[in-house]
């Protein structure tokens, strides 16, 4: 599914099978450091279904 070029972290090990969990939030970091959300997850539930605001909200954060 990923080339040799892209980095996978597997933390399936760290997780605790009593604690809740969801699929990952996936985003798409170009060379240039420009994001693309790929996929809906977790990490974004919070900022409704357009990516676009959770996309905002990380450019915020990393400004802070």
């Amino acid at each position: 599914m990923f080339g040799p070029d892209i980095p996978v972290t597997d933390a399936d090990t760290l997780r605790h099978t009593d604690t809740p969990h969801a699929a990952t939030t996936m985003l798409r970091i170009t060379p240039d450091g420009d994001l693309a959300h790929i996929r809906h997850g977790a990490r974004d539930q919070a900022h409704g279904s357009d990516p676009n605001r959770f996309l905002q909200h990380l450019r915020e954060t990393a400004t802070r």
